[in-house]
């Protein structure tokens, strides 16, 4: 019987193991997002934002501005970013 329940738990195990590796890779994913939002904000030349039927160009922006949609799209993309973590 304990042999039957250690072939189990290294199933399980081994499982585990595949799942954390895809949890860590789209940990990776959403990072290199994070990233690109950042840049394309950032230099911004002719690049247009769009959510929720709201249209924003970002060769409009100040710096002030820029750096506010940074931060939303740093806060929009820390939720998942948190959710993926803690798996």
């Amino acid at each position: 019987m304990d042999s039957e329940l250690e072939r189990k738990l290294h199933r399980i195990r081994s499982f585990s193991q595949v799942l954390r590796r895809i949890c860590q890779g789209a940990l990776f994913v959403m990072f290199l997002l994070l990233l690109a939002c950042i840049a394309g904000i950032c230099i911004g030349r002719g690049g247009i934002i769009r959510a929720f039927d709201i249209s924003i160009p970002l060769s409009s922006l100040g710096g002030y501005q820029r750096i506010l949609m940074a931060v939303v799209a740093v806060l929009a993309i820390a939720v998942p970013i948190k959710g993926l973590y803690h798996l």
